[in-house]
């Protein structure tokens, strides 16, 4: 990726759509189980971390990837998919990073 800016901003939409399919599960299932306690808890982690970005708050590169990769590693088991997404927006801040410490 050759834009930084670009980086930060697919990381933001990557964490837009699990906010958003996060909390649409959480309304559909309720929190009545063990499970989806769980999966509300990790849904309030990252909507944190979403609103942060929208905010547009200054935002370090680095401390955002460092709480995608948090995130990824505390995604509950039941939703492997969020985890690899995490992970691909955790890369692409991280990728940035690296090429805009190159230029």
């Amino acid at each position: 990726m050759n834009d930084p800016a670009k980086g930060l901003l697919s990381a933001e939409v990557i964490l837009t759509g699990v906010v958003y399919e996060l909390r649409e599960l959480v309304m559909q299932r309720g929190v009545r189980s063990e499970e989806m306690i769980r999966i509300a808890g990790f849904f309030e982690s990252a909507k944190a971390l979403w609103i942060e970005l929208v905010a547009r708050d200054v935002v370090v590169r680095s401390a955002v990837a460092h709480r995608l990769k948090v995130l990824g590693d505390i995604c509950p088991p039941e939703l492997p998919e969020f985890r690899g997404r995490l992970r691909l927006a955790q890369q692409l801040v991280e990728e940035a990073a690296d090429v805009r410490k190159r230029a």
